[in-house]
């Protein structure tokens, strides 16, 4: 059974601080996107070794072409030379200056280790999710309707749909669960083969050390950003059609950062 107050103590941070944005472009191949044409149907699993129910990791985004840098401050602990030069920027007074700072505030990202049910032979794979959907997932936890939605025996399997809204530039998640329990798989020995073969989180997100990091932050700010094709884009004010990207949330964390000063 899961810590139910560690539940809510996470469900009311979410609800106070909406410091995340909707992300996830040029993720590792080996995780799971929901079909765009059609109801995709999964089961979520959680790891038996572990006393949190899904993952939660700090990732800088599109740092000199690198798409996502694990934080070293937020999931290890470490000092971040990414977390220290925002703050840095944050400090000279410069509007240039912060509008740079912004790009290198860490985003929240939440995953769940899950199985596509369409596939013949079951793999385990990691689906990354925003704000929204986990808020559901751990409001879940606290319901006795759903708690045991994870439980191998008898949980249950969630449908998921990419809805897209006119004037939005990211399609709606439309989640929900099934009504009726199923095992994971139909023998204990399956199930069994399924929760040994979780994939380890920092495989498939590999953390970078500090020197590799130093470096990617020096020619990010000597030569700005590459894009996939391999041109820079200048460090300066973005243009508006990067300002979209700039949400209030990611506002509210740089005010933070600056609080943390």
């Amino acid at each position: 059974m899961y810590d139910k107050e560690k539940i809510r103590e996470r469900l009311e941070k979410l609800a106070n601080k909406e410091n995340y944005r909707k992300d996830g472009n040029n993720l590792p191949d080996n995780r799971w996107f929901p079909s765009k044409s059609e109801i995709s149907q999964i089961r979520m699993i959680a790891d038996p070794k572990s006393d949190d129910p899904f993952i939660e990791l700090h990732f800088h985004y599109r740092v000199a072409g690198n798409k996502n840098i694990l934080c070293l401050e937020r999931n290890f602990g470490k000092e971040c030379p990414l977390c220290n030069e925002g703050r840095r920027l944050a400090k000279t007074g410069s509007k240039e200056d912060k509008e740079l700072g912004k790009k290198l505030i860490p985003r929240q990202r939440f995953f769940s280790y899950m199985i596509d049910r369409k596939d013949e032979e079951p793999k385990v794979r990691l689906w990354g999710f925003g704000v929204l959907v986990y808020k559901k997932l751990l409001s879940a936890l606290l319901d006795d309707d759903y708690c045991n939605f994870l439980d191998p025996l008898s949980g249950l399997d969630s449908t998921i749909e990419l809805q897209v809204s006119e004037g939005k530039d990211y399609p709606d998640t439309i989640f929900n669960f099934k009504r009726k329990e199923s095992r994971l798989a139909a023998t204990d020995e399956e199930i069994k083969n399924i929760l040994s073969s979780l994939p380890q989180v920092y495989d498939v997100f590999k953390p970078h050390t500090d020197v590799q990091i130093r470096k990617i932050l020096e020619d990010w700010l000597s030569f700005g950003d590459e894009t996939n094709e391999g041109t820079e884009i200048s460090s300066k004010k973005p243009e508006k059609s990067e300002e979209k990207e700039l949400t209030q949330s990611v506002e509210d964390a740089f005010g933070e950062a600056l609080e943390d000063l």
